[in-house]
């Protein structure tokens, strides 16, 4: 990136941080959580995803939907996630999500594979769901 292109993001960039700066401190929070939320995903995404794809295969998606959906449908997941700090919900969740994938392994067995087969990928999907399910559920008791 040259002088000029830094030039040019600057100046793209500046509304956002003029608006962005007479926010309240509350209202900053919220746009920082979102940022936040946004590189995270897109973080787990650029892992799992080939961007030369057009996108996530559907039912792949649907599984992880649905999936996510269990977890915080889960009571006993949501009040963990509500009663302790992220690295002690971990221990719980991490049991929780194998246990969860096996059972339904019917419903997608080439994302099951993948999740059990390689070591990475299931640590990358359950690093993403772990935040998403720990802040879904401390959310909802707001």
């Amino acid at each position: 990136m040259n002088v000029t292109d830094h030039g040019l993001v600057h100046a793209l960039l500046a509304p956002a941080v003029e608006r962005f700066a007479v926010k309240k401190l509350d209202e900053q929070d919220e746009v920082r959580d979102a940022l936040d939320g946004y590189v995270r995903a897109y973080s787990f995404l650029s892992q799992v995803v080939d961007f030369g794809d057009v996108a996530l295969e559907a039912a792949d998606q649907r599984f992880f939907d649905q999936m996510e959906a269990t977890w915080l449908g889960d009571p006993y997941l949501v009040a963990q996630a509500r009663a302790n700090p992220l690295e002690n919900f971990r221990l719980v969740f991490a049991d929780r999500f194998i246990k969860s994938i096996v059972e339904r392994m019917d419903d997608n067995a080439d994302i099951f594979g993948k999740i059990l087969d390689e070591p990475a990928f299931q640590a990358v999907v359950m690093e993403h769901y772990l935040q998403r399910v720990f802040e879904g559920a401390r959310r909802e008791a707001r």
